[in-house]
């Protein structure tokens, strides 16, 4: 699951994160992220286990509202790994 969060973000370089719909990918996808987590650890689940759930569920989240827009737009997958991506070392520690 991680080699597939790297994958979706490696174009995150071209990403045109002054879009404000960007920024709100990014921002709920690490909201949801550690939501996801931390009621994870609350019931006493892995923490690697944790946070392949809270990935898995971001993602999905993510690909679902995407698939009932309008226009798809992979960029808006890219923000909602590097969502999950920037709350890795928060949520980790």
């Amino acid at each position: 699951m991680f080699t597939l969060i790297i994958t979706l973000c490696l174009n995150s370089y071209a990403l045109d994160t002054t879009q404000l719909d960007k920024r709100r990918h990014i921002a709920a996808s690490a909201m949801i992220t550690t939501a996801v987590y931390a009621t994870a650890r609350y019931n006493d689940v892995d923490r690697t286990e944790a946070f392949l759930l809270a990935a898995t569920t971001t993602i999905m989240i993510g690909v679902l509202k995407e698939m009932t827009d309008d226009t798809y737009d992979n960029q808006d997958i890219d923000a909602d790994g590097l969502g999950i991506i920037i709350m890795l070392p928060i949520i980790a520690f």
